[in-house]
């Protein structure tokens, strides 16, 4: 009797300890995702109006329940809402809706109005300033029964044209609300003076697009020559390793038809997802993904793949020395994998292409990047048709170690064609991880791969990927300055534009096109030449992180990607050159030069 109350008070003490570690597992959650407990939502919507021939934009706040959120009174005190509107610098009224009273919690003998439920806010847009940016700055103060909540936040909207009418109990609330207009501008809210319209003349016009018969084709031609890029070098390798896959098994037509087919699909895979993405965020090529972090991401998963093919590691989905059980899974994700190096590539005519198709609707959008991905597809979709090709691939043999070891100085390449495209600030710091991560390969191959004790084995593993993470958030926590550069601010470009020549960089340092033009193009050299010779300012537009007078400028240029350089000539300055893409010393000094005769 007395073992059977001790194993229950064991039993006890266990479902006891299980829900204290439950309890603080939970509570960890909710300190880890703050975001959880924000007591609010915000949603919005752009309707037409057949009364006034304008368009409505409707913001709405809704508090959540038990919360409320002041409305504004007479004084304005500081927990009143306030919304400030703009476009192209321009300030909009927003009518703010009637507001329901509650006693005040200091004094109850007075009352104070607020909003308790979801609550539209309602701005008048013009249809010519429709298709571009909305800023609201919110300014208010949400409170329940026992605490409240202050929250100051700039929200951007790309505006698009409304396809519904207004509904009749909006426009109901709205003919009862008020306009109100903060004129004193929020120190987070800095207001831009409005760039003139340019008229921009590429250096190329006639590999500029202007309809989508020619995206379609320029986007193929693009993607075709992305295949010959740096970036997707690590292709030959893992396409040859397919091939020797294929080769060693029976059936080899049908089994290289099959590949390639999923190879494909995982390319053109990538490319709508990535279309759909652009068009619905209007976010510019590349810009989530070419992010130094990103870079460096890659050039680890490459390293480590290199030290793969020395045997120094191994990786189950691309060992050369085995064919792989999984030939469609891994064609599909090589696919993938191989379309996400050419991402941070930007090539020939790729430029002019994006500048055309990331300013149409997402069909075109959507069109022009499958056009992409078939080109840079082309080659497997030949060989796919045409399958006796594969008779020019030699045999399996004994080169096969001779072929890994190839392969892997190929993704060394890679690494240091990678290695390249960094800021010069990162290097020592990213050839210590490198090496850090050779000797922990090192470590797990001689004395954890053969340990029995497997919960230690996946730690370890666990670890490593925990110290890939921290490193790219070490390496990547430098800030890089350039002194023979002035950075862009729109204010001093309107003051100066039309009295010096001005030639301006736009780049970024997710963009690795733009760092190899700035080491091999723009150089210190050649810039402090077109000083001395020209007597030009220079002004470089950094893209790297949210840089709204930037983009501004990017597009009054009629452009939405980069590598871009553009001269304002002292001349007829609302007539830039554009250099997209790729460009060369020689050619931007003849430019010059017929400016200076």
């Amino acid at each position: 009797m007395q073992l059977s109350k001790y194993s229950n008070l064991n039993k006890n003490k266990k479902i006891l300890s299980l829900c204290i570690l439950f309890l603080i597992f939970f509570l960890q959650v909710q300190n880890i995702f703050p975001q959880k407990l924000k007591p609010y939502k915000f949603k919005s919507s752009i309707y037409f109006s057949t009364q006034s021939k304008n368009n409505i934009f409707v913001f709405w706040i809704t508090p959540k329940k038990n919360w409320h959120f002041y409305a504004p009174s007479k004084g304005d005190h500081q927990q009143s809402t306030r919304i400030t509107a703009y476009i192209d610098n321009i300030q909009l009224p927003v009518y703010y809706p009637p507001a329901s009273y509650i006693p005040n919690p200091i004094d109850p003998r007075e009352s104070i109005a607020v909003y308790k439920n979801a609550t539209p806010f309602f701005i008048i847009i013009p249809s010519s300033l429709l298709s571009k940016k909305l800023y609201l700055h919110l300014k208010l103060l949400l409170c329940s029964a026992t605490k409240c909540f202050p929250l100051e936040q700039n929200i951007e909207f790309t505006l698009k044209y409304p396809k519904k009418k207004i509904p009749s109990s909006l426009q109901s609330i709205l003919s009862r609300s008020k306009p109100k207009m903060f004129f004193k501008a929020q120190p987070s809210l800095q207001v831009y003076k409005q760039l003139p319209k340019f008229s921009p003349q590429p250096i190329f016009p006639h590999l500029e697009t202007k309809s989508l018969t020619q995206a379609i084709l320029f986007g193929f031609l693009a993607g075709l020559i992305l295949n010959l890029m740096p970036c997707i070098l690590p292709v030959i390798g893992l396409k040859l390793r397919a091939f020797q896959s294929i080769l060693t098994q029976q059936k080899q037509i049908k089994i290289f038809k099959t590949h390639n087919f999923f190879f494909i699909l995982g390319i053109l895979t990538y490319f709508s997802i990535l279309a759909l993405f652009l068009a619905w965020t209007k976010v510019s090529w590349g810009e989530i993904f070419q992010t130094p972090k990103f870079i460096l991401g890659i050039l680890f998963f490459i390293f480590i793949l290199a030290l793969s093919m020395f045997e120094l590691c191994q990786l189950p989905m691309l060992n050369l020395s085995k064919p792989s059980p999984h030939l469609k899974t891994e064609a599909f994700l090589t696919g993938l994998f191989i379309t996400l190096l050419a991402t941070p590539c930007s090539g020939p005519l790729l430029g002019g292409v994006l500048a055309w198709t990331l300013n149409n609707s997402p069909l075109i959008t959507f069109i022009v990047f499958i056009s992409i991905g078939i080109g840079l597809s082309f080659p497997y979709i030949i060989i796919t048709f045409y399958p006796n090709l594969i008779i020019f691939f030699p045999k399996t043999g004994k080169w096969n170690l001779l072929l890994e070891k190839i392969i892997g100085f190929l993704l060394l390449a890679t690494c240091i064609y990678l290695l390249y495209l960094l800021p010069s600030l990162f290097l020592f710091k990213t050839l210590i991880v490198l090496l850090t991560i050779s000797f922990l390969l090192w470590i797990y191959k001689n004395f954890l791969i053969n340990n029995s004790n497997h919960i230690i084995k996946f730690l370890y593993k666990i670890l490593f990927v925990i110290y890939l993470m921290t490193s790219i958030l070490w390496i990547s926590n430098i800030n890089k300055n350039d002194n023979i550069w002035t950075t862009y601010k729109t204010n001093t470009f309107l003051n100066i534009i039309g009295k010096k020549h001005i030639l301006v960089d736009f780049t970024a340092n997710w963009c690795p096109t733009c760092k190899v033009l700035e080491k091999t193009v723009l150089t210190k050299k050649f810039i402090r030449k077109l000083h001395k010779q020209y007597d030009i300012i220079t002004i470089k537009v950094d893209l790297t992180t949210n840089n709204i007078e930037g983009k501004q400028l990017l597009n009054a240029l009629n452009s939405q990607s980069i590598p871009l350089v553009a001269f304002f000539p002292k001349q007829n300055p609302l007539r830039p050159i554009i250099f997209r893409d790729v460009f060369t010393q020689k050619l931007i000094e003849k430019t010059l030069s017929k400016y200076f005769k």
